[in-house]
């Protein structure tokens, strides 16, 4: 998505198969993120149950800063975990378990961040859904490739 002018929301849903414990990774590669608005998260991805505002979800921000940040459940704060490369290919990954209603996330292969509950936990049956939103990008952009 290299869109200088409106929002963008893309999500793929698995068919309504919910997956209890799983683990999605992403490669994301931004581009002229200093031209981004100023706005401070103008890129986030996730997983969902149903959709991007269903009732369960582990989401990551991207700051226009170069900081990724995931949403602690339990208090909908953001939390900064690391940063990220502009115009380079970054590995995002997110793991999740029912158990606990919890995930944990790293990027570019560094160290996991401990297990952090992500919003909605108390409904989660499963995530089935992945997706992506930017905000006004300017001049910038955000490249996504290889879902696994």
């Amino acid at each position: 998505n290299n869109n200088t002018g409106a929002d963008s929301v893309i999500t793929k849903n698995n068919g309504g198969n919910k997956l209890a414990d799983g683990k999605q990774s992403f490669y994301i590669r931004t581009e002229n993120r200093s031209a981004w608005n100023t706005r401070a998260t103008n890129f986030q991805l996730g997983i969902f149950q149903g959709s991007w505002d269903g009732p369960s979800r582990a989401t990551l921000g991207f700051e226009k800063d170069g900081q990724v940040n995931y949403v602690n459940g339990s208090n909908d704060a953001r939390v900064n975990f690391g940063s990220y490369i502009d115009n380079a290919w970054n590995l995002i990954e997110i793991e999740w378990r029912s158990s606990d209603a919890s995930a944990r996330y790293r990027i570019n292969s560094g160290n996991w961040t401990s297990w952090i509950p992500f919003t909605g936990g108390g409904s989660f049956v499963g995530f089935d859904t992945v997706g992506f939103v930017t905000w006004y990008l300017g001049a910038g952009g955000v490249y996504i490739d290889d879902l696994r």
